[in-house]
Formats: structure tokens, sequence, C-alpha cells
């Protein structure tokens, strides 16, 4: 991530685009990480749901689903997606097994 980079999620977040982070840190780039999710904090609700995938697809799959307030980017690594929903992302509770996160393809009422 560069800072035009960073600049570009701000925007998208404030037009309500959900944000993916592939491959969000490395040895070389740890701050990065740390530093998006503030800036993000600076635009959207503390409660949006973040979500961080790690090694998806693999035996060793973890996916957790945060608050934008509570992510911790040290618990992401080079094999992680995070993704910051919308404003309008929602989380359903499923009893027993991972919540669903989706956004909504259209917000507020449709055009008469």
């Amino acid at each position: 991530m560069q800072d035009r980079d960073l600049i570009v999620g701000v925007l998208a977040a404030q037009a309500g685009f959900v944000i993916a982070l592939y491959n969000p840190v490395s040895q070389a780039r740890p701050w990065q990480l740390a530093t998006a999710l503030e800036r993000l904090r600076g635009h959207l609700p503390a409660t949006t749901p973040t979500v961080f995938g790690r090694a998806v697809g693999r035996p060793d799959e973890s996916i957790v689903v945060a608050t934008l307030q509570s992510a911790d980017p040290t618990s992401a690594d080079m094999a992680t997606l995070v993704i910051v929903g919308s404003a309008e992302t929602r989380v359903v509770p499923r009893p027993g097994r991972a919540p669903l996160v989706y956004t909504p393809r259209s917000i507020g009422k449709a055009p008469a």
C-alpha cells in the first residue's frame, strides 16, 4: 500500500464501498494495515464489520469477524485477506456456526 492507496481507500469508504485488503502485512511493511484501519476509523462507524480471513480454503483457515473499532492489525499476516465493510454492511449471527457478513446491493429506497 502506498499513500495514494490509503487515500483511495478512504474515498471508497466515504462513498459506501466495501474495501478488501489482500496481503496487508509483511516484514517490510508491518505498519500499513494499522495506518489504513486508523484512517478508515475516521470515516466509518466504529461498528463497521471487519473480516480477517487467513489461509482461506486451506486446512488452517481462520475467519474472524470484528468491528472496525476492535480490529487488531497484529492478527493479520501475508496470508490474510481483510475486508472492511461499509456503513451498510450487516452481520447475521448463526448459533453454533460462523456469522454471515453481507452488504446490501442497494442503499436506501429504490427510485420510483
